[in-house]
C-alpha cells in the first residue's frame, strides 16, 4: 500500500494505516520509508495499550532525526510528534479526524488530537541543519 504523501502529511490510528518497512527505530518512536516513493514518516503507537498508532510525514535526513533523537533519548522527538498531529490534523482526512477523535474518547482526552494547532510550537531548529 502507497503511503499516499502526495496529499496526505498524516495519518490517524485507522485499520487502514500503511505498513512502511523501518529506517530507524528510537525509544517508541520510529522512522518509516515508504518504499514507492521514499517519503520519510515518523511513526509512535499511543496509550492505551499502545494500540492507537499516528504517522507524521518527516521532511529531513534519517540522519538529522536520529540526532535529534540523541538529545534527550527521544523525549524531543515525541514532543515534536505529538505537536505536528495536532497541526495536521486540522487538514486532514475526515477518516483520520474521526480515528483520532475515537482515540481522544478511549484516551480519556489525554493526548487531546483533535485540539488542532495553526502551527508546532516545538522548534527543532538548533538540532537540525538547515535543508539544502
Amino acid at each position: 500500500m502507497t503511503c499516499r504523501s502526495d496529499r496526505k502529511r498524516v495519518w490517524g490510528p485507522r485499520t487502514d494505516i500503511p505498513e512502511l518497512p523501518e529506517v530507524w527505530v528510537g525509544r517508541w518512536i520510529r522512522l518509516l520509508r515508504c518504499l514507492e516513493c521514499e517519503t520519510l514518516w515518523v511513526a509512535s503507537p499511543f496509550e492505551p495499550y499502545a494500540s492507537f498508532p499516528y504517522l507524521v510525514v518527516w521532511d529531513r535526513t534519517i540522519e538529522e532525526f536520529a540526532s535529534v533523537h540523541a538529545v534527550d533519548d527521544g523525549a524531543l522527538c515525541h514532543e515534536w510528534l505529538q505537536a505536528e498531529i495536532r497541526v495536521r490534523m486540522k487538514t486532514a482526512e475526515l477518516a483520520d479526524i474521526d480515528a483520532s477523535r475515537r482515540h481522544d474518547t478511549r484516551s480519556g482526552g489525554h493526548y487531546g488530537f483533535d485540539h488542532f494547532e495553526e502551527e508546532n510550537p516545538v522548534d527543532l531548529s538548533a538540532y537540525l541543519k538547515p535543508s539544502p
